[in-house]
């Protein structure tokens, strides 16, 4: 390891053991408190040292593949910190995977709404990317549910946002701020979810118009369109459900799932207003995917292509910003040589510049990873 003496020996005395494990270009940690994790981020910010972030290592490509000097895994804090069952929140250590969390919260009849098909991804890193599952429809985005967060800033202080309770929220609307932020503020080491009951019961109809279903159904929990047909999920009582189901000539199969994560070696994210998803699709559809889900009244198309070319790549952003939305590339795995993978920035860099200077005044908190290279 060749880390200045004054970094590895502010990582051996908040009593942290460095290694090397592929991730970093010197050595990676694994604080278990957030008072380990801004010691490391204090000393790193002195020396000019960069340090990326991760959780289960699932999204290394958002933004783009990056090394970092230093490497700090959230894997140290895996734990549940408070669940007052009661009251419909939960506060969670950063590196607890989702399909775990979920497990816990089900036996009390309680769910996260998480994204949880890839389900030993990070709680932390969902939060970072600001990803929100099916039931963004009819629940929202995830960033409605983060009520507190606990963050390791870049200058190496220990910030705490929002809270638990509404009317105890003062100062920053940290939580908001970071969800999405990819950990370019800090790092997070803890969140506080609002949890919502299961439902009595979900059950998923298969549709020949999707979008028809859109216009004709009351607060679905998910309408989706796929490579492998189109599906609306629907929670309630059994009666509503076959009520739902009657309205639009369709019949329950509780055989039925919604679309699996996408796993070609590009992924492609396009992200415009809910009435343009129609004209969107066609974009995409152009361009053959070997895979696609689209998202009804959310607005969002994830497609999945074993090789597409670069120019086919530019020409759909283009079409998708003229739109008002965007094309990000989730994932290229080098296949899509000299593309960036946000687009045109947005033109709300200005704000996103300040705030970076604020919590992260070095830019050592995962470099190069917001839009326009931030």
């Amino acid at each position: 390891m060749n880390l200045p003496s004054s970094v590895m020996g502010a990582m051996r005395a908040a009593g942290l053991s460095p290694s090397i494990r592929g991730f970093s270009d010197e050595a990676t940690v694994a604080p278990t408190t957030a008072e380990q994790a801004a010691a490391v981020l204090a000393a790193a910010a002195a020396e000019d040292l960069s340090v990326g972030f991760r959780g289960a290592g699932t999204r290394d490509e958002v933004g783009g593949p990056r090394t970092y000097a230093i490497g700090m895994l959230s894997s140290g804090m895996a734990e549940v910190i408070d669940w007052p069952v009661e009251d419909l929140t939960i506060v969670v250590g950063s590196g607890i995977a989702v399909g775990e969390l979920e497990a816990m919260l089900n036996e009390k009849g309680q769910t996260s709404l998480l994204p949880t098909g890839e389900p030993h991804r990070t709680v932390g890193g969902i939060v970072a990317e600001g990803e929100s599952g099916y039931g963004r429809l009819k629940h929202g985005p995830t960033r409605d549910r983060v009520l507190e967060v606990t963050l390791a800033t870049g200058y190496g202080k220990v910030v705490r946002g929002g809270g638990r309770l509404v009317k105890n929220v003062t100062g920053y609307d940290l939580p908001r701020l970071v969800t999405g932020s990819l950990g370019s503020l800090g790092f997070i080491t803890s969140v506080c979810l609002k949890l919502w009951p299961l439902p009595p019961k979900r059950s998923i109809i298969s549709v020949d118009d999707a979008a028809a279903a859109y216009e004709q159904l009351y607060r679905p929990f998910a309408i989706v369109e796929s490579d492998a047909g189109s599906y609306v999920a629907i929670e309630g009582s059994a009666k509503d459900i076959s009520i739902q189901a009657a309205s639009i000539g369709a019949q329950i199969d509780d055989q039925i799932s919604l679309p699996t994560v996408i796993s070609e070696p590009v992924l492609i994210s396009v992200r415009v207003p809910p009435g343009s998803l129609a004209a969107a699709l066609r974009l995409v559809f152009d361009r053959r995917p070997d895979r696609f889900v689209a998202q009804h009244g959310v607005g969002i198309i994830e497609a999945g292509w074993s090789r597409i070319a670069v120019d086919q790549v530019n020409d759909l952003r283009g079409k998708v910003e003229s739109l008002g939305g965007a094309a990000v590339v989730l994932r290229s795995n080098g296949l899509l040589p000299g593309v960036d993978p946000w687009g045109t920035a947005p033109p709300t860099m200005s704000i996103q510049q300040r705030l970076k200077q604020l919590f992260d005044p070095s830019g050592i908190c995962n470099p190069g990873k917001l839009p326009g290279g931030l």
